[in-house]
């Protein structure tokens, strides 16, 4: 004879056990992530080797070159 009902285990178990694992490995991933992106930031301010950098910074340096070199047709036609 058990003194807990089957479906008040079942509710616990589905309602505050699945979340709080869940809610632990996102936490996990999360922490991971920003650690990841404190060292990404740290090797641009202390001008580091650069290592892999992202897509988007890539694009704006590759832009950024184009437009330096027609710096002296910015401009002309004011």
């Amino acid at each position: 004879m058990l003194l807990i009902p089957s479906y008040l285990i079942v509710l616990t178990i589905i309602l505050l056990v699945i979340p709080a694992v869940t809610t632990i490995i996102f936490r996990f991933l999360l922490y991971n992530y920003l650690l990841l992106l404190q060292q990404r930031v740290r090797r641009l301010i202390t001008r580091n080797s650069r290592g892999e950098q992202p897509h988007i910074v890539q694009e704006l340096e590759r832009r950024f070159q184009e437009a330096s070199i027609d710096l002296e047709h910015v401009n002309t036609a004011a």
